[in-house]
This record gives structure tokens, C-alpha cells and sequence, in this order.
């Protein structure tokens, strides 16, 4: 019979649990047979904001580059600030909450490459995006009265244009959004936890292109590098991380920092990153329990975590700079549910080391690292 391509153009399959720190979700996904159109719809919760997103989005990969349009709409909370000056030596600065309502219509085009040879696997993937925003802001709430920090100075002037600062507001943005990936990863054993040998890297850069007020930009670089040790299936991972976001901007995108684990977000214009884990098999004992669950393996990681956040980098402020870290274990087990997903989740134990006082030190977290078939 003469194949017609676009019978059968949706044709949901999967739900695909999404877990990308500080980002948790669900999609569920739809390919025709050729897999040249694909959709998805699904919810995400971003942890370093607290707040819910759910999108729709639609992928062409038969022509190349790969097409792109989709649909988000979003609860946003971030943190802003006013200025104000109490006398003529002394100014007052005063944090706000504001949360907004964001519906986001994007349209992007990308270029997947692939450079597999042999054992290891090399992939880059650039991608372009156009994002057309309506913010509906519905609360920005301050105390007037309650001044969270006092300057003194000699010149009230010279902080005149932060006097003016325009909160958010409601409105139409236009923002660009590019991205570039890239891989190289050596071929996993079945008993490996991680590739022995591998480095992965993100960079994006996200910006408003609107004029007037909602103006911001953020620029966020990440990566992980895997390393072997002497033992069978043990090895490190080295991560790195910078995020840019001035504070003085009026818009802020989703804040998708991985900050040291057991903390939350923090206020500031600059923050980096650095991490250490070591990883260990401890026991894989193949026992099943009836056709619930069949337990493969039971596996631990030690991780040290240090961030150095900058804050009042606009000038005419001196910088200052906080250092948050934090150390731990994550307890993690494989197994299979139910004879069809295969679930990797457990618990995680982190002591932060630069606890406020009135902060506990210690924290405990469930961890759910994958769902998969």
C-alpha cells in the first residue's frame, strides 16, 4: 500500500519525567512513525522560585535545521529592590517580591550534531530562539517601613538614576534566547554509574530586546567533567557553573542555577560554582520482591559544594561577596517497578557549612534522578 506521510501525525507514546536541577516535571510526548514531528505537553516546577510552568510545543526534524514552536505559560516569583534616600547622607534599600503571571509563545531553530566515532559519543547541538512575552504582573509586595540595608554617603546625587528605578510591569516582551551543547561522553558498562571518561557543557544566553521598562539579560555556563578512579566502577565528577543576572534589571528570566546542594536561590548579580563527588557502587544484590519491584543495585556519592555569590556589582557600590558550601552523601537505588520502569531515586543528606543562624545545618531531601522504560 502507498505510505501516506502525514497519517498518523499524532501519536502519543511516553510520559517522560523531566529532572534537571532546579527543575522537576512531566511531559507527555507524541512522534509520528518517522519521528520527523514531534510534540509534547507537560508541567515543570522550578525549585529556586517555587513556582509551577506548563507548556505544549510542537518539533519539525525533517528538513534541516530542526523548526521549532511552542507555547509556556508560568507563575514567576523573583526578588527586586527600590531605592530611596532617608536624608542627605544616608540612602535606603529596600527589597520587594514581585510575582507575575507569564504566558511565553516562542518560535527557535537548531542544528544537531553528531560526531560519534567508535566508544565515545560527541554531540553539538546551537539553537536560536524568538520568545514573544505577556507578563501580568499581579502582586509586588514591600514594607516601606522595613529598610533592609542603609548606605551612607557624601553624594545622594550620584545614586539619582536608581531613585527612578521602574518596577515590573505589565506587558508585551521580545527576547532572544541562544543556546550551544556539547558532549563527549565514553560508552557506559552496564555496571559503570557514570562515564569513566567525559565532559559536558552548556552556554546560554538570554535577553530582552524590547525597548522601555522589563529590561534584563542573563548569561549561565555550566559543566561537568567525569573522571575514573583506581577502584572498578568508582570514579569523580568536577562541575562548574557562572551565572550573570545584574539585580538593577526589571525582568528576570527562570533562574535555573544548580546552587550548592541543600541550599536555596540567593540574591545577586554574579554567582559561581564549584563541585566535587565521588561515586561508589555498594551493593547489588538482583533481589526481587515479587512482581513489585526488583531491586538491581544500591549506590552512594559524597559531594562537596562551594558558591561565591557578588553582590552590588553596579557601580557606584563596592562588591561584596558571600560564600555558601555544603557537604554530603546521596544514598540511591536501581531497580525496576512494577516489571516495566526502570527508577533510580533515594535520599540525600547535606550539611551546609555556612548555615545563617537560624537556619538548620542539616538537610534531608527525596531524590527521584530518573524514571525511564
Amino acid at each position: 500500500q502507498r505510505f501516506k506521510k502525514w497519517k498518523g501525525l499524532i501519536n502519543p507514546h511516553s510520559l517522560l519525567p523531566y529532572v534537571f536541577p532546579p527543575e522537576f516535571g512531566v511531559s507527555l510526548l507524541s512522534d509520528n512513525k518517522f519521528s520527523t514531528l514531534s510534540a509534547q505537553i507537560g508541567a515543570i516546577y522550578n525549585n529556586n522560585e517555587g513556582t509551577m510552568s506548563y507548556n505544549a510545543g510542537v518539533k519539525y526534524a525533517e528538513l534541516f535545521p530542526v523548526l521549532e514552536a511552542g507555547f509556556n505559560r508560568s507563575q514567576r516569583s523573583r526578588t527586586n529592590f527600590n531605592f530611596g534616600a532617608l536624608n542627605d547622607t544616608t540612602l535606603a534599600l529596600t527589597y520587594y517580591n514581585a510575582q507575575w503571571i507569564e504566558n511565553d509563545l516562542y518560535a527557535s531553530v537548531s542544528l544537531p550534531l553528531n560526531f560519534t566515532r567508535g566508544a565515545n559519543f560527541t554531540r553539538l547541538l546551537f539553537s536560536a530562539t524568538y520568545r514573544n512575552i505577556q507578563l501580568d504582573v499581579t502582586s509586588q509586595l514591600s514594607d516601606p517601613a522595613n529598610f533592609v540595608s542603609r548606605f551612607r554617603t557624601n553624594n545622594v546625587n550620584a545614586f539619582a538614576p536608581f531613585f527612578t528605578q521602574q518596577t515590573l510591569r505589565s506587558g508585551v516582551i521580545q527576547a532572544l534566547d541562544f543556546e550551544l551543547n556539547f558532549s563527549r561522553l565514553r560508552a557506559i558498562a552496564t555496571q559503570h554509574i557514570y562515564p569513566r571518561w567525559g565532559i559536558t557543557m552548556n552556554l546560554r544566553y538570554r535577553t530582552t530586546i524590547s525597548s522601555g521598562v522589563n529590561q534584563g539579560n542573563v548569561f549561565l555556563g555550566q559543566s561537568n567533567v567525569y573522571l575514573p578512579s583506581i577502584f572498578r566502577n568508582h570514579g569523580f565528577v568536577l562541575s562548574l557553573a557562572y551565572q550573570r543576572e545584574l539585580f538593577t534589571d526589571q525582568y528576570k528570566f527562570r533562574n535555573l542555577f544548580f546552587y550548592p546542594r541543600g541550599y536555596a536561590s540567593f540574591i545577586g548579580d554574579e554567582v559561581s560554582k564549584f563541585g566535587i563527588s565521588y561515586y561508589l557502587p555498594l551493593w547489588c544484590p538482583d533481589l526481587a520482591l515479587g512482581s513489585l519491584l526488583f531491586l538491581k543495585r544500591i549506590k552512594a556519592e559524597c559531594f562537596y559544594d562551594s558558591a561565591t555569590i557578588l553582590l552590588n556589582s553596579w557601580r557606584p557600590f563596592n562588591p561584596t561577596s558571600n560564600t555558601i558550601r555544603s557537604a554530603g552523601v546521596e544514598l540511591t537505588f536501581d531497580f525496576r517497578l512494577l516489571r516495566l520502569l526502570e527508577v533510580d531515586m533515594g535520599f540525600r543528606y547535606s550539611y551546609l557549612l555556612d548555615a545563617f543562624s537560624s537556619q538548620n545545618p542539616h538537610v534531608f531531601q527525596l531524590l527521584l534522578l530518573r524514571i525511564g522504560i
